[in-house]
């Protein structure tokens, strides 16, 4: 199965995916994140030889899949993919921090005080 080559570039706030899958078919291409894994599955079409004979056949053609981990949490409700010329380009925004939050501990009344007479 052919593995397709990728670029990630990391701003600070978002990592943008490069995938390199020339002759790809549009419609066969499928992203899906699952946690901090994102992967690409698709098929790239193969030629014919055009009526002739292949004396050569470097470039690979069929199924394809890559997969590859993310260095922090993104967020996959607000990722975007487009596809031209090529390169199957995907930005994933991390995840916002959230703030921070003191959470209060609600204690049992003291059991040492009850019952006692005053």
């Amino acid at each position: 199965m052919h593995v397709p080559a990728v670029d990630v570039v990391d701003d600070g706030f978002r990592w943008r995916l490069i995938f390199e899958i020339p002759g790809a078919v549009s419609e066969k291409l499928a992203v899906e994140v699952n946690g901090r894994i994102v992967t690409l599955r698709g098929e790239r079409k193969s030629t014919d030889g055009e009526g002739g004979t292949f004396l050569r056949v470097e470039r690979a053609s069929g199924p394809f899949e890559r997969s590859l981990e993310l260095p922090d949490d993104p967020d996959p409700e607000r990722a975007r993919a487009s596809y031209s010329d090529g390169l199957l380009t995907m930005e994933i925004p991390r995840k916002s921090a959230s703030s921070q939050r003191s959470i209060p501990i609600r204690r049992p009344p003291d059991s040492s005080t009850e019952g006692r007479e005053k």
